[in-house]
């Protein structure tokens, strides 16, 4: 409960920022990470766990999750859906006891075309996010996600294949895991989703 309104006090504290600085923020996951994976320590169910801690606090959804290691400093960022809206947030630790709206929120009409038809996608799924993340940690033998959202692919409107990218870290590498957002299957072959990033 005390980390609950740790989490809730510090987004509603938290500054918004000017709304065309976040209109480049992506929704989407591409199917690689630029982040610096040195000093990541987390387990299968870290990123479930903060997805479930967001929504709990936010009441929105979370769209995309990643670690990040941006400025020096390793924690993870979130989109959120609600409310017509998207809100980017920080979470400075895996046990989610600092969350902050450091990038800011910004109505969806602000947000550019591509990020607009990945957020409407995402919230179209049927399958929760927390869930296909799970998914893919079970497939990929207990090996943890570093990174999961829409893939950028899904909003494709020329594509009938509509997935989340999941990004595992096994064995010092990052490796890829599809998961259809309707049945929570996973894709066998990735590479059929096209690569629109």
């Amino acid at each position: 409960m005390i980390r609950k309104l740790a989490i809730a006090c510090a987004i509603t504290a938290a500054p918004t920022l000017c709304a065309a600085a976040v209109s480049d923020h992506a929704v989407s996951q591409r199917p690689y990470t630029r982040a610096d994976l040195s000093s990541w320590t987390g387990s299968p169910g870290t990123l479930p766990s903060l997805i479930q801690r967001i929504e709990s606090t936010t009441g929105g959804r979370v769209v995309e999750i990643r670690y990040t290691d941006r400025d020096g400093k390793p924690g993870f960022r979130a989109a959120v859906a609600k409310n017509g809206g998207v809100t980017f947030v920080k979470i400075s630790s895996e046990n989610g006891d600092a969350v902050n709206t450091a990038t800011g929120s910004v109505p969806d009409r602000k947000l550019k075309w591509k990020a607009r038809a990945d957020v409407s996608q995402a919230l179209r799924a049927t399958i929760p996010l927390s869930e296909a993340i799970r998914t893919a940690e079970y497939e990929s033998y207990g090996a943890p996600a570093v990174a999961a959202g829409i893939a950028s692919s899904a909003s494709n409107p020329t594509s009938n294949v509509q997935a989340y990218n999941i990004l595992i870290r096994r064995g010092g590498a990052t490796h890829r895991v599809a998961v259809d957002d309707k049945t929570g299957r996973v894709i066998a072959n990735p590479e059929a989703l096209a690569n629109r990033s």
